[in-house]
């Protein structure tokens, strides 16, 4: 059985299959939400969730969960201080945010208050960049079946072995992980006062603070502003830009909240991914595949089809026809997505022109042009791509 939902943060890569699966197959919702205390932050989340973004935001913006700073820094001292403040009231508190950077910021400024605080304990254990004490918040950045660790797991740092150089945590549930050198040497180990949304997007905390931004979309801000059971607060920046330079206003600036429902209102669900790694590989001559695997072929041919019957004019000017030679197919089906994931993350909608003009003062949406442009290439001209800087990029 799959279980999940698909309205949250998608996949890092090429993706969709759970949300076409659920599409097709009339899967069975919940339809009532019993984390959120307050109706009206249900009310919210559910607009928000169905793609009405600026009632979700009018609402939070009304019961003072937006706070707008004059900095990128301004918010996440903001920010940090707010839920240092509900953590010595002994809420389960965390931080999110989407991007690394601003996660290990945040990190690093909740830990100088831990230390001031005198909340860490004894000498401190350096391994892979990070170090540590008895009282540190750590999250595990990376599963291991050998030690019983899962990946994303919260935990507090309850001794530490200085001479062993490994660490023992325990979870809120009460489990204890023994965490030996070299899974801390390898950098597996994070600091859990904050965590990126798709570690996070499994958690229930009493009270989730939330650090916007231009990269905001409707998935991560509807599983960002969920997590809470009490509350859930929004940090913004004056303007919408977490480049502008002026000072902390005293209510939410129009800018930034138009900034804010502007990003809410783009979705980053990728459709179904239409690579061939998709499926199942090709089962033997007289094996019957199972159910499940026969489901996700059944969608694939589906989008496959459609695609053959109405081929929409940008993929037709960009990739032509759906060949017959299976590696040319298979450079199609890549091409292909990586076109749809493009225009779906950029907001692309010319029915023509497949990517737009090439973006500028963005080097790393430049990069993934590039790389769709390339992709697009190889498949004209009927060879596959060779590997090259940024060609496993990530989102």
């Amino acid at each position: 059985m799959l279980t999940g939902d698909y309205r949250q943060v998608p996949e890092i890569e090429a993706g969709g299959s759970f949300r076409a699966l659920a599409s097709a197959l009339d899967a069975p919702e919940l339809t009532q939400n019993r984390r959120q205390a307050e109706a009206w932050e249900r009310e919210a989340l559910a607009q928000l969730r169905s793609g009405a973004p600026a009632k979700a935001v009018e609402a939070y913006v009304e019961h003072g969960r937006v706070v707008v700073a004059g900095t990128a820094p301004e918010a996440r001292r903001a920010l940090v201080a707010d839920w240092w403040q509900a953590k010595q009231r002994g809420d389960d508190a965390v931080m999110f945010a989407i991007a690394r950077s601003d996660v290990e910021a945040l990190n690093r400024l909740a830990r100088e208050l831990a230390k001031k605080a005198d909340h860490l304990i004894g000498p401190e254990l350096e391994a892979g960049g990070r170090t540590y004490a008895v009282g540190d918040e750590v999250i595990t950045l990376r599963p291991d079946r050998r030690l019983g660790i899962i990946n994303g797991t919260r935990a507090r740092v309850v001794s530490v072995e200085w001479g062993e150089r490994s660490l023992t945590a325990v979870t809120k549930t009460g489990h204890e992980l023994t965490l030996p050198p070299d899974y801390l040497d390898a950098g597996y180990l994070g600091w859990g006062y904050a965590s990126t949304l798709h570690k996070g997007q499994g958690s229930t905390v009493d009270r989730a603070f939330l650090l916007g931004g231009d990269g905001l979309y409707r998935e991560a801000g509807y599983t960002g502003l969920s997590r809470g059971r009490t509350s859930n607060d929004l940090y913004l920046v004056k303007g919408g830009s977490f480049e502008v330079e002026t000072h902390l206003p005293a209510v939410p600036d129009r800018d930034a909240v138009e900034a804010l429902v502007s990003g809410l209102g783009r979705s980053r669900a990728h459709e179904l991914a239409m690579s061939s790694e998709l499926g199942a590989a090709p089962p033997a001559r007289g094996v019957e595949q199972p159910g499940r695997t026969t489901a996700v072929q059944v969608v694939q041919a589906e989008q496959l089809e459609l695609l053959r019957s109405g081929t929409p004019g940008y993929l037709a000017a960009a990739t032509g026809p759906i060949p017959a030679e299976p590696g040319a197919r298979r450079r199609w089906e890549k091409a292909v997505a990586a076109v749809e994931r493009y225009r779906t993350r950029h907001g692309i909608t010319h029915e023509l022109d497949p990517l737009g003009p090439e973006p500028e003062g963005d080097p790393w949406r430049l990069l993934e042009h590039r790389r769709v442009v390339r992709l697009i290439d190889h498949v004209r001209r009927g060879r596959a791509p060779e590997r090259s800087i940024g060609e496993d990029m990530g989102p």
